[in-house]
């Protein structure tokens, strides 16, 4: 048996469950698993799936595995950038991200991880970059006929393995296409240059404990204050100030899943002798305070 199943609705929400009937409100995440890797294959999908969870929950956690998502209805955040229906978000491999839902709306999409000696040869060729991983959809209604054809489709192991890959390949060359159409129109202006390198320099920042300013950004680009803020909207919907934040408060997340230290220590640890003002900035950048977002995150273990 390659791959392993999990029909079983359970009694509260769990990232293992599958109500079929997909008219009713409840949570579900349908996932399907490859039982054993496949090893130094050249590519091979570990695991895809369709989700709709709970508001406020929160995934955080670092694969092996290259992941795509595809949002068809609701609001989240990908690594503190809102991320809405219509639009798609990915990771690299061994990349640490947060998915965090949003309270009222939670996100319903689709995904698909694969792995393999070719992963990093085929995110390069179809253009995926580290900085901007969020882009829109305009091929949704495609995607949601193909992964549920095989996520509520029959198939034997052998036939599904073939899908999987044809599935994966056929999302590929949508993203290679888009991505090289965007690649050609940045070369005809330097904002996106401009954005890589102030991203470089927040994280190196960051990483040595400097605290840096819109103005340290610009200068350091040789721009004006003004137009720096005008690419980082343009790349990432925030402004410098809050990805700045962002990074600042990244690492604090795992000081709340990992530890049992206070939000008092934590943030302390993170440079704020106050409290309230590290919650109300936590919140800020993340839509959930410090104590949510350790409560969510147990929830989410609970539930694995």
């Amino acid at each position: 048996m390659k791959y392993r199943y999990s029909h079983a609705v359970p009694d509260k929400p769990s990232t293992h469950s599958l109500p079929l009937d997909r008219t009713t409100d409840k949570n579900f995440v349908n996932t399907i698993a490859r039982a054993e890797p496949k090893e130094c294959a050249d590519l091979f999908i570990s695991s895809f799936g369709h989700q709709i969870t709970w508001p406020k929950r929160i995934l955080s956690r670092t694969s092996p595995a290259a992941i795509l998502h595809y949002v068809v209805d609701g609001k989240g955040t990908f690594n503190g950038d809102e991320v809405g229906s219509g639009q798609f978000f990915y990771t690299f491999p061994n990349q640490r991200y947060t998915i965090l839902q949003n309270p009222d709306t939670p996100m319903e999409y689709y995904w698909i991880s694969f792995l393999g000696t070719k992963t990093d040869e085929l995110m390069k060729e179809c253009r995926f970059d580290r900085v901007v991983q969020i882009q829109n959809i305009d091929f949704s209604d495609e995607i949601v006929e193909l992964f549920d054809k095989v996520v509520y489709g029959d198939h034997t192991d052998k036939d599904l393995d073939l899908y999987l890959l044809g599935l994966l390949y056929t999302l590929l060359s949508y993203h290679k296409r888009i991505n090289l159409l965007e690649d050609r129109s940045e070369k005809l202006n330097k904002d996106y240059g401009y954005f890589q390198k102030a991203m470089s320099y927040i994280e190196d920042s960051v990483n040595k404990g400097i605290t840096v300013s819109v103005s340290d950004i610009s200068g350091h680009l040789h721009i004006s204050p003004s137009y720096c803020r005008l690419i980082f909207h343009k790349y990432s919907n925030h402004s410098p100030q809050k990805m700045i934040l962002f990074k600042r408060f990244d690492r604090t997340r795992s000081d709340l899943e990992l530890t049992s230290y206070s939000i008092k220590e934590i943030a302390f640890r993170a440079g704020y002798h106050d409290p309230s003002l590290f919650s109300r900035q936590f919140k800020k950048i993340f839509g959930i305070s410090p104590v949510e977002y350790r409560e969510n995150y147990k929830k989410e273990e609970e539930f694995e």
